[in-house]
């Protein structure tokens, strides 16, 4: 498997990258970088319920267990 950069197609085209991916790079360049502090903006958007709940699981783990600070904005529809 052949190193790519984010954005690039299988045939190395550049497309740029969508807001969902960009989101996704954000929290994991906050995570690679051990950031003391991580801000997300509705980070479950677009996540089934089973990703969601990992990802909120993550990030109450890291704020108990990795003494990081996690602020996440979270709407959720009225019917």
């Amino acid at each position: 498997m052949k190193d790519h950069m984010i954005g690039e197609d299988v045939d190395g085209a550049v497309s740029g990258i969508s807001g969902g991916e960009r989101r996704r790079v954000s929290v994991g360049i906050g995570l690679v970088t051990d950031a003391r502090a991580i801000f997300l903006d509705e980070p479950t958007t677009g996540l089934d319920s089973d990703s969601a709940e990992q990802l909120i699981s993550l990030l109450s783990h890291l704020a108990t267990h990795k003494h990081r600070t996690v602020r996440a904005t979270c709407s959720c529809a009225s019917s």
